[in-house]
């Protein structure tokens, strides 16, 4: 998850990367950066919501499964 808190303003969470964090980190560390200064990041955020866990979004997987 990488995402603003809506409920809390100014909060934003980049967590649950599990041992993946060391490989993947240093885009994730990155993407939160663009989202907390608010410049354009270069990747969608959207798929790392924290609502998408209660929005109602369907979940689906990448071809690859």
């Amino acid at each position: 998850m990488i995402s603003a808190a809506q409920q809390v303003q100014g909060m934003f969470i980049a967590t649950g990367f599990s041992g993946h964090g060391f490989g993947i980190g240093p885009g994730a560390g990155k993407l939160m950066a663009d989202m907390v200064a608010n410049d354009k990041p270069l990747v969608d955020p959207q798929a790392f919501r924290l609502s998408r866990f209660s929005d109602g979004t369907k979940i689906e997987l990448d071809g690859g499964f």
